[in-house]
């Protein structure tokens, strides 16, 4: 009898099937059904009853479990008292985060970084770039997950998460030919048009402003939001064109998403203050982000 053991069964006990419970437990069922047999067979006493059903108890399952619920209790209350005299207890991070891809990527990890970190707080707070960067100067953040479109416009240690491309949507309706023979995007066909465009200020706005001042012209500009389902749903509505990353692409009728020519990329990175490059808590935090 050990740890995982006790663990592997109170798992069965509660989905009542091999398989739900080797999903759960992250082992393949043929693991599970052995680790089961063997802790019967040195038991000496049968621990589930098996029919069509699923697994039920016997009166000694039921006794079993009582106690390796107590056993599970035990390393749970044991693994947090002595975090308590861990040099990580009373740790809080504040972590600036400025666009939607940050956020479904903290929000991804965040029980998992919980789980190697219980006596670690964290908070999370959004603002735009410009807003986050001056704030991080300022030691407001001890970290600001943020969307660029070049790395050498930071300045203080920084670590690349993922890259997402950068997409134009269209009224499927369109009448004009935007694409070349070769299929690539044509913008000189649509640089008189309308554009719904991300707030000013936010990363996603940054990047489209680049994108234009390099094209030479000034869209004109009919509505400002950061609520991407209401600019899209203003796309589908022939209102004007929007840009957007990928990663916020959301498939409607009468929309048309198209890449740019050549393809348009913008990264989204954790900038950190100097005094953090060495702290074990925000690395291992960031490299739950880039998995």
């Amino acid at each position: 009898m050990n740890l995982k053991q006790i663990e592997y069964i109170t798992v069965i006990a509660e989905e009542k099937n091999i398989s739900r419970a080797a999903k759960r437990l992250k082992v393949t069922q043929s693991t599970l059904s052995q680790g089961l047999s063997n802790e019967e067979h040195s038991l000496g006493v049968i621990l589930f009853n098996r029919s069509q059903k699923g697994l039920e108890l016997t009166e000694a399952g039921k006794c079993y479990l009582k106690a390796a619920k107590e056993i599970l209790q035990i390393r749970d209350k044991l693994h947090h008292d002595i975090r308590l005299f861990s040099p990580c207890a009373g740790k809080h991070y504040i972590i600036g985060i400025s666009s939607q891809t940050g956020f479904d990527l903290f929000s991804s990890r965040y029980h998992q970084f919980k789980e190697m970190y219980p006596e670690v707080s964290v908070k999370a707070i959004e603002g735009n770039a410009g807003e986050l960067l001056g704030g991080l100067n300022m030691n407001q953040y001890a970290m600001i997950l943020t969307a660029v479109d070049s790395f050498e416009t930071v300045r203080l240690p920084h670590q690349s998460l993922c890259k997402e491309e950068i997409l134009l949507a269209a009224p499927g309706d369109f009448k004009k030919k935007i694409l070349s023979k070769h299929g690539n995007l044509n913008m000189e066909f649509i640089k008189n048009e309308n554009f719904i465009l991300a707030n000013p200020g936010t990363t996603m706005r940054m990047t489209t402003e680049r994108l234009f001042t390099s094209l030479g012209y000034h869209p004109t500009v009919v509505c400002e939001t950061g609520h991407i389902l209401a600019l899209v749903k203003m796309v589908s509505k022939g209102i004007g064109f929007a840009i957007l990353p990928e990663t916020l692409k959301i498939e409607m009728e009468n929309v048309r998403w198209i890449s740019f020519y050549p393809k348009i990329y913008r990264s989204q990175m954790a900038v950190y203050q100097e005094k953090y490059a060495g702290d074990e808590v925000l690395m291992n935090l960031i490299k739950l982000l880039q998995e």
